[in-house]
């Protein structure tokens, strides 16, 4: 077991919240609205250093407070793993992000990973309909746990962006050598971006047929499609992407002249699932997008135990309001040895399925 212990201050609805994990598996049940999907939320941001249901973290802030503060003890080959997330707000109301590892303030390329979660929650099911966002988001969360380098080349490419933006809405123009250093810049580390997300799409594929299988009792083939703006040309080697990269952006300079901002690059990306060959979002049903999406979880936590050899934390919010009966005695199995932290508005009544399982009454928790 890794995940030890949990503290909130001031985030979401939690004043001030303590609890000690000491199974297995972990529910925590209430009425809706309790906060339940709170406390999954502060596990997978002091993870990740994002949250799943905001682009945003001021919204973390309990109302009228300047800050919210996550500290979790999660204990790494019997040696001491404390993380602690803040977030403060200026008097600019300006958001202020600080992590620490041991006690120690670390950049988030040397922290991200330290705890590995994989996730599901209701809402990615509608998210995944929405739009290429929140799509580019939930397979970068899986790359910057299992691959820094990835973290580093995310950031170092938003700053890219940024720049070469702001020459392109420059109301006095630019100089086309100014534009050159940024094109340079945007080619080397967006092919980097571009190249790592295939590889670790391919990566997934291996499993998400296996698990889909196993969750839906159909033998169906489900893969994730990719779509890098670039066009999916010839995926060799790094080499070729960068080729690919400059032949897309050449054909784009007037476009891009006209809109004023980068329309090539990994920030355009964007990936489906196919079952049967068919796109899910457009002749699949909701259930099979919810299975998907579970799925992609475990696929997700065969990846970090390959790549991190360790096993990583099951987030699981209302997941059994989403599943019918059969599902639900399945889902222990699939979670196997690993931690989970699981919510529900109601105690499970298979809880002999679960080894090692709490269940948590998080009305009488908070009142207490």
């Amino acid at each position: 077991m890794a995940l030890q212990e949990l503290t909130l201050e001031n985030f979401r609805n939690y004043h001030n919240f303590h609890f000690p994990f000491s199974n297995q598996h972990t529910i925590f049940y209430g009425p809706n609205g309790i906060g339940k999907t709170n406390l999954l939320e502060a596990l997978y941001v002091v993870s990740t250093w994002h949250s799943f249901r905001s682009t945003k973290l001021q919204p973390l802030i309990h109302d009228a407070e300047t800050y919210a503060r996550i500290t979790v003890a999660a204990p790494k080959d019997a040696e001491k793993n404390s993380l602690e997330f803040f977030i403060g707000l200026t008097q600019q109301s300006r958001i202020q992000k600080q992590y620490k590892h041991n006690g120690l303030k670390k950049k988030p390329s040397q922290t991200i990973g330290s705890l590995p979660v994989v996730l599901f929650s209701p809402e990615q099911t509608t998210l995944m309909i929405l739009g290429p966002e929140y799509r580019r988001r939930r397979l970068n969360h899986l790359m910057f746990q299992v691959a820094p380098e990835f973290t580093v080349a995310a950031l170092e490419y938003g700053e890219v962006i940024r720049q070469r933006n702001a020459l392109l809405q420059n109301p006095m123009g630019y100089q086309k050598a100014d534009l050159a250093f940024w094109d340079e810049k945007l080619v080397t580390m967006g092919s980097r971006i571009v190249f790592w997300r295939h590889r670790h799409i391919a990566a997934l594929n291996e499993h998400l047929s296996m698990f889909n299988e196993k969750l839906s009792n159909i033998a169906q083939p489900l893969v994730m499609h990719y779509q890098p703006s670039i066009g999916k040309n010839h995926w060799e080697d790094e080499a070729a992407v960068v080729k690919d990269f400059w032949h897309a952006l050449d054909n784009n300079r007037v476009a891009e002249q006209i809109r004023k901002r980068t329309l090539i690059g990994p920030q355009r990306d964007d990936w489906f699932f196919h079952l049967n060959e068919n796109p899910i979002a457009e002749f699949g049903s909701r259930g099979q997008l919810r299975t998907a999406l579970l799925a992609l979880l475990f696929a997700e936590a065969e990846i970090i135990e390959k790549e991190l050899k360790i096993t990583p934390l099951v987030l699981l919010d209302d997941v059994f309001s989403e599943l019918d009966q059969e599902r639900r005695h399945l889902l222990p199995h699939l979670i196997g040895r690993r931690q989970a932290v699981i919510s529900s508005t109601d105690p499970l009544d298979n809880e002999k399925d679960f080894e090692g399982l709490e269940q948590v009454d998080l009305l009488k928790k908070k009142s207490a």
